[in-house]
């Protein structure tokens, strides 16, 4: 998460491939993409020649290509380390995998509060 966070988007290397970036969504209409669950990246290059690569589905699109336990793991702890401390997301990486047996939602979101509790008594 720390590559969009805070100002990393002013480092002189994105702000320069910003300008050279262009980024489209799949439009219906479209007739060369009959699967808006594909993804496309071409590339151009210096000298004119473009390279592609096209797939069917992402990873994580649907049940059919989950992400990979490993690769969930990893971007849950990325996403949570903004907020929560390791033991808070410790605890809520547990109690997400047992969610049917909850029986209170509450359980989840105690985890998740208590870093807003401590900053809003800090500044007390």
């Amino acid at each position: 998460m720390s590559h969009f966070h805070g100002d990393a988007n002013a480092d002189p290397v994105i702000q320069d491939m910003l300008g050279k970036t262009t980024a489209a969504t799949w439009l219906p209409e479209d007739p060369e993409i009959t699967n808006q669950l594909a993804a496309r990246v071409q590339v151009t290059k210096k000298d004119g020649t473009m390279i592609e690569h096209q797939v069917e589905q992402a990873i994580g699109r649907g049940p059919e290509l989950p992400v990979p336990p490993d690769q969930l793991r990893r971007k849950f702890d990325d996403c949570c380390s903004l907020a929560l401390d390791p033991a808070a997301i410790e605890k809520l990486w547990t109690l997400s995998y047992d969610m049917e047996n909850l029986t209170k939602c509450s359980e989840m979101t105690d985890v998740m509060d208590v870093p807003m509790r401590k900053a809003a008594q800090a500044a007390e």
